[in-house]
């Protein structure tokens, strides 16, 4: 398609929780969990 229009294409995630941490409290879980995880990885793939 060559008269094509350029688009910003986005990815989204949800999480849906029933815990009771305040929204930056969850957001900072989730990033320290994943740190851990991609630490494990970096180890595997060594």
């Amino acid at each position: 398609m060559e008269n094509e229009v350029p688009t910003k294409r986005y990815e989204y995630a949800v999480r849906v929780t029933s815990t009771r941490y305040e929204i930056l409290a969850l957001a900072q879980r989730s990033r320290d969990r994943a740190d851990a995880e991609n630490t494990f990885d970096e180890l595997k793939h060594q």
